[in-house]
């Protein structure tokens, strides 16, 4: 099983968006795929249809109990704390934490995964910069979601020392994915183009995901993109970086 962690480097940038939609993407009868949500928040589950009562996912269920997407993706929600205290030991007491996967949890959880699947992508949520080592060591890929606004850049600018172009060099299987572009924006455009520039293009995918309202329209129907709006841009753009993703994997 091919394992493809994604986190966003600050809040919102995507990392849950990009999971589901490029799970739903690689998921056929040839590369059965599975989705796996690693964030306390638990909100994977609304790319899927899975309803907010249902409590049941990885920190709570022994074995576990995997549930399937009309379009064949399946998935691992989170889960939530069972009642009255109750809790599993090992990696899944681990996780309830209220915090993200660390990379020695990553490596449990994977070990605990059913391996009758090409693919499992993981929303791992927001993470810090210093952790990506950690977590590119338990993964066949990672894939760090970039929105081109101030605060990306502010970030990486200090966290890489203000050494942009060097620093990323110890990522050998770390991708830097920029999502949410939106080139009639001036603000987005410059700095879309400034991140690019400054950053080491070795790690930058080849393809990008533009802005585009059917994304928040999807998730209020709770289904990807491509099952709620085909022929939309953002449908493109997952079924090009999963094209692409295939091919580094292969």
């Amino acid at each position: 099983m091919l394992s493809i962690g994604i986190v966003s480097l600050t809040p919102g940038a995507g990392a849950k968006t990009l999971c589901a939609n490029l799970a739903n993407e690689l998921a056929t009868a040839a590369s059965p795929t599975l989705a796996v949500d690693l964030t306390p928040e638990n909100m994977l589950r609304l790319h899927f249809g899975m309803p907010l009562e249902d409590r049941r996912g990885l920190i709570n269920q022994d074995p576990l109990e995997v549930f399937e997407y009309p379009s064949g993706v399946h998935y691992l929600p989170y889960g939530e704390s069972l009642p009255h205290g109750e809790s599993l030991q090992g990696a899944s007491s681990q996780l309830d934490r209220g915090e993200p996967a660390t990379g020695s949890q990553l490596t449990q959880v994977l070990e605990r995964l059913p391996d009758d699947y090409t693919y499992c992508c993981i929303n791992l949520g927001t993470q810090d910069l210093n952790h990506l080592d950690a977590l590119q060591n338990s993964l066949d890929i990672l894939l760090c979601v970039l929105e081109p606004a101030p605060l990306t850049y502010a970030y990486l600018y200090r966290a890489l020392s203000r050494d942009l172009k060097n620093a990323p060099l110890s990522f050998s299987s770390v991708y830097f994915v920029f999502n949410k572009v939106a080139p009639n924006l001036t603000l987005n455009k410059d700095i879309l183009n400034l991140l690019k520039a400054e950053l080491n293009p070795r790690i930058l995918a080849p393809m990008m995901v533009h802005h585009d309202q059917h994304v928040p329209e999807a998730l209020a129907t709770q289904q990807p993109v491509v099952d709620y709006a085909i022929a939309s841009r953002a449908a493109g753009d997952f079924e090009a970086l999963a094209l692409w993703l295939k091919t580094v994997l292969k």
